[in-house]
C-alpha cells in the first residue's frame, strides 16, 4: 500500500513539496498528510476526499480528486501562527485529538463567539450551547437591558464546561464580551408615530431636506423633512456625498448644504420606506463622534462590575479612541471601584466598520488587544464587493501582529430559523477559517 500510495502521489500531486513519513500509512489519505499548513491545494483536496476504498490495482483506472487542478501549479497556503506558542509537536497532538475513545476532547483552534438573546438565555438552552462549542458569549448592548444581561451572565457561570489540557474539571471557562452600541447617528421620530411602528414612504427623485434643529426634532420627521441627530451634518458632507438611511435601505444624494442653518438638501436615489430612529451612515465622511456615547459609559461601568472579559468597541475610528476606552475602564475599575491594580482590565476588541477605521487600521491594531471585522456596517460604508478583500487583508495583518481577529455578521444567520445552514454560509465560515480568523 505504501508503494502504491507513493506512485499515486507522484502522478496526482506533482507539486506537493513533501510528505510526512511519520504518519501511519492508513490508506492513501494518511500518506498524503503533512504536519504543516503549507501544503498545496491538491494535497488538501485529496486529504479531505481521499481515494475511496480502491486497491492498488484500481488506482491506474480511477484517478482520484479533481483532475482540473492536477497540472496547475498553486501557491502555498499562508502559514498560520502556532496557537499559544506551542511547539509543532504539541500543535500536531492537538490537531489529532478531537473526541477519542478514552473520552479526551479538544476544542477547535478557531473559537465560536455566540450572541445570546431572549431565545437562548435560559439555563437549559445555554448549557447546550456551551457544550456544543461556544467559547465567548456576546452581549449586544444595542438592545440588551441590565436585567437581561444579568440573567445571561449568571446562567453562563452556572453552566458546566468542557476543558482540554487543563485540570479544571467541568468548570465553565467561557468568557463574556460586552458589545457597545457606539456613537451612532440616527434619524428622528416620525410625526404621528405613537406606537413606534409607523413608516413613511420616500419617492424616487423626491427632494428631502435633512435638519439638525430642535424644532424639527420636536415636530417629528415627514417625507419632506427628516431630523438627524448629528449637529455637524452640514459641515461633514459635501455635494455628491451619499447618505444612507436604515442600514442602506434608502440612499440619498447630497445636492446642497447650509452650515448656518444646519440643513442638508438631498434627492432620493430610489423609493423606499423609513421608520422612526433609523440608523444613518455617511460613507467616506470623517465624523467627529466620540469613541463612547453616554450610554456606552453606563454599559461599560455595569460590565466592569460584573467582571466581563472583553469590550467590543463599536465605530472605532483611530487608536486614540481605543486608548480613551482603556483609560475610562482603568478610572472606573481602580479609582471608582477601588479594585487592586493587579486585577486586569478587560481586553478591548476594536470593531472595524467604517472607512476611517480602514484608513487607520494599522494604528488601531497596534493599540487594541484584538480586532473584529464587523461586516454589517462595513458593507454599508464601502462597496459590498470590497468587504471580502478588506476582511482578508485585516485577518492577514492581525495574524502577522499575533493579535486575535474575529469575523462577524451573518455567520450562519439562516440557522436562526433553519436546522441547516445554507451552502453559501458554510463557504463563508470556511473561508474565514482558511484566511486565519481566530473566532
Amino acid at each position: 500500500m505504501k508503494s502504491a500510495a507513493s506512485n499515486l502521489i507522484r502522478r496526482v500531486a506533482p507539486h506537493a513539496r513533501r510528505v510526512a513519513p511519520s504518519r501511519p500509512a492508513a490508506g492513501v489519505v494518511r500518506c498524503l498528510g503533512s504536519d504543516t499548513h503549507e501544503d498545496s491545494i491538491e494535497k488538501r483536496v485529496l486529504e479531505d476526499w481521499g481515494t475511496g476504498n480502491s486497491t492498488a490495482a484500481d488506482v491506474p483506472h480511477r484517478p482520484p480528486g479533481l483532475l482540473s487542478i492536477q497540472e496547475t501549479a498553486t501557491p502555498p497556503l499562508p502559514r498560520r501562527r502556532r496557537p499559544f506558542g506551542l511547539p509543532e509537536s504539541e500543535v500536531e497532538a492537538l490537531a489529532t485529538l478531537r473526541e477519542t475513545g478514552d473520552g479526551r476532547w479538544r476544542p477547535p483552534l478557531s473559537k465560536i463567539v455566540a450572541t445570546i438573546g431572549p431565545s437562548s438565555e435560559e439555563m437549559e438552552k445555554m448549557q447546550d450551547i456551551v457544550f456544543e462549542g461556544m467559547r465567548i458569549m456576546r452581549l449586544n448592548f444595542s438592545h440588551a437591558t441590565f436585567e437581561e444581561a444579568e440573567l445571561r451572565i449568571n446562567n453562563l457561570r452556572e453552566c458546566n464546561g468542557r476543558n482540554a489540557r487543563l485540570n479544571r474539571g467541568n468548570e465553565s471557562l467561557r468568557a463574556v464580551l460586552l458589545d457597545t452600541r457606539g456613537p451612532e447617528i440616527r434619524s428622528g421620530k416620525l410625526a404621528h408615530d405613537h406606537d413606534g411602528k409607523q413608516c413613511i414612504e420616500l419617492q424616487e427623485n423626491s427632494s428631502i431636506t435633512l435638519h439638525t434643529s430642535d424644532s424639527v426634532r420636536d415636530a417629528g420627521s415627514t417625507a419632506k423633512d427628516i431630523y438627524i441627530d448629528y449637529p455637524n451634518l452640514a459641515s461633514t458632507v459635501r455635494i455628491g456625498s451619499k447618505i444612507l438611511l436604515d442600514d442602506g435601505a434608502i440612499s440619498l444624494t447630497v445636492v446642497g448644504s447650509d452650515v448656518d442653518t444646519g440643513t442638508v438638501s438631498t434627492v432620493a436615489d430610489h423609493m423606499g420606506e423609513i421608520r422612526s430612529r433609523a440608523g444613518v451612515n455617511l460613507p467616506g465622511c470623517i465624523t467627529d463622534l466620540p469613541p463612547m456615547s453616554e450610554k456606552d459609559k453606563v454599559d461599560i461601568r455595569y460590565g466592569l462590575s460584573r467582571d466581563i472579559d472583553y469590550i467590543a468597541a463599536s465605530f472605532i475610528q483611530d487608536a486614540a479612541g481605543v486608548r480613551e476606552i482603556r483609560k475610562f475602564c482603568a478610572d472606573v475599575l481602580y479609582d471608582e471601584m477601588k479594585m487592586d491594580r493587579c486585577n486586569p482590565l478587560p481586553l478591548i476588541i476594536a470593531k472595524i466598520e467604517s472607512v476611517a477605521a480602514l484608513r487607520n487600521f494599522d494604528e488601531i491594531l497596534e493599540a487594541a488587544d484584538g480586532v473584529m471585522v464587523a461586516r454589517g456596517d462595513l458593507g454599508v460604508e464601502i462597496p459590498i464587493q470590497q468587504v471580502t478583500n478588506a476582511q482578508k487583508e485585516m485577518i492577514a495583518k492581525s495574524n502577522a501582529a499575533g493579535k486575535p481577529v474575529v469575523v462577524a455578521t451573518q455567520m450562519l444567520e439562516s440557522m436562526a430559523k433553519s436546522p441547516r445552514p445554507t451552502r453559501a454560509e458554510v463557504a463563508d465560515v470556511t473561508n474565514a477559517i482558511y484566511d486565519g480568523a481566530d473566532a
